[in-house]
Formats: structure tokens, C-alpha cells, sequence
């Protein structure tokens, strides 16, 4: 009869088999978890298709805008507020005064070519006015659209600036008794040796040298030129001179 081993036990503790192991749970870090979809993602391809349109709804917006522009081009007639234009004037001679006309309004751009002692354009000595860079005379335009230019000249030639924009604050041959003088001038012929001026009752210059005398000379004909170192001159003006007889111009710019 054979022998059936035994287990030996005496080590174990029976009563730790019956005990429940505790349970392990296994979860899933937030950032670890995996996006969640919506259903709302827009999709590229209409995306893409909206831009499209839009371009083209643009592009024909231009074009059209553009040929409207042009047609009003073509079909407008009348003139431009603001567009210059060189106009030039009708000029005669006589006697001793150039006149020119126009229809047009804008200050005067006169060229006196060879013309030799043309010292006035409507009462205005040149010493006053400004020149372009062409050397022409810019002369302001006047009310009644006349320029009368001393001393005559055929070879004038004289037209109008409609956009020009120049200061009209002249010494002018007008011979005024009110207003203190900001600056006196007169022209007489080359001939003259000396001048005696008086202001109402003051005496400026008495039979004193042309020398002495501030001066713009051109070829017979010589302006001279005061300015007044106080503001009270007021008055009228007188002018005599010794060397010759011929007339002498009075310009005065008054306050």
C-alpha cells in the first residue's frame, strides 16, 4: 500500500485567504483624454469658396465703377474749376499806352520783349511787381479786364493766368490824401540831377543828388524809391525836380 505524502500547512495562515484584495482603478489623465468632436468644425473647402466669390463680387464692382468713370469723362463738356489756362489778350498801341483786352479772369503775364522803358501796367510802376521765371511781368487782374501799359510798346505781348494768385498790395499812382505812406515812388526821365520832395508840410529831400537817392533805372527812364522810417507821413506829395522839364509819376502805397 503506497504512501500519499501530506502538504504541510503549518506556515499559512488560512484566515488571509478569505480576506478581499482592494480593488485598483485605472483613470485617465484630462490631458491625455482625446478632444471630443462637436460636429460644428467649418469645412475648408467652403471656406475657400466664399473667398472666391467674394473676390469675383469685387473685381466686377471695379470694373464697373471704373467704365462709369470713364463714360462721364467722355460725355463731360464744360470746363474744370481749377484747370489753368494761359489766355492771351488782344494788344493795341496808342499814342503813349499799350491797352490789352480779355474775357477771361486771372492776374496779367506780360512780356515787354525789347521794349526798352515800359515803367507802368494799369497805374503800377514795375519797380512793385514780381517776374516768372521767364522774366515776364505778373501784373493783377482788374475789374473792368483792361491793361494799360506805359510807355507804349508794339512788341508787347500780354496774357491772362486764370489760376494765378498774387498779392495786390501795390504803390499805385493815385493820389490820395488819406492813409499814412508805407512807400513812396516816382519815375521821371534819366535827365534829372536832383529832386525836392515834401510830404503835406515835411520836407523828405531837398534839392538833394540822384546819387543819393535809392534808384531802379532802365534805359531813359529812372524810379526812385522812399520808404519812410516812421508812421505818421501822411498827406499829399509833392515832387520837383532840376535838370530837365519832362513829367514826373507819383506812385505812393498807403495804409
Amino acid at each position: 500500500m503506497s504512501k500519499v505524502k501530506r502538504l504541510d500547512l503549518s506556515g499559512i495562515n488560512l484566515a488571509d485567504l478569505s480576506r478581499k484584495r482592494p480593488r485598483q482603478e485605472f483613470r485617465i489623465a484630462p490631458e491625455a483624454a482625446a478632444p471630443i468632436d462637436t460636429g460644428r468644425k467649418f469645412p475648408i473647402r467652403s471656406g475657400i469658396a466664399c473667398i472666391a466669390i467674394l473676390l469675383i463680387v469685387g473685381l466686377f464692382l471695379n470694373l464697373f465703377s471704373g467704365s462709369s468713370m470713364k463714360s462721364a469723362k467722355r460725355k463731360y463738356t464744360g470746363r474744370k474749376s481749377g484747370l489753368r489756362r494761359i489766355i492771351r489778350m488782344q494788344c493795341q498801341t496808342k499814342r503813349d499806352i499799350t491797352y490789352c483786352t480779355t474775357s477771361e479772369v486771372g492776374d496779367y503775364i506780360v512780356s515787354i520783349g525789347k521794349c526798352k522803358d515800359v515803367y507802368e501796367f494799369n497805374g503800377i510802376p514795375f519797380t512793385e511787381l514780381k517776374k516768372n521765371k521767364q522774366g515776364n511781368y505778373i501784373v493783377p487782374g482788374s475789374l473792368d479786364m483792361n491793361l494799360r501799359i506805359k510807355d507804349a510798346c508794339q512788341l508787347i505781348t500780354a496774357s491772362v493766368d486764370t489760376t494765378s494768385n498774387i498779392e495786390h498790395n501795390y504803390a499805385t499812382n493815385g493820389q490820395g490824401k488819406a492813409g499814412n505812406i508805407n512807400r513812396l515812388i516816382w519815375v521821371a526821365d534819366s535827365c534829372y540831377k536832383d529832386f525836392t520832395v515834401k510830404i503835406d508840410n515835411e520836407i523828405i529831400y531837398e534839392n538833394t543828388p540822384t546819387s543819393m537817392i535809392s534808384t531802379v533805372k532802365l534805359t531813359n527812364k529812372t524810379a526812385y524809391i522812399y520808404n519812410p522810417d516812421v508812421d505818421y507821413l501822411s498827406g499829399p506829395v509833392h515832387v520837383h525836380g532840376s535838370g530837365c522839364t519832362s513829367p514826373i509819376i507819383i506812385y505812393t502805397l498807403r495804409e
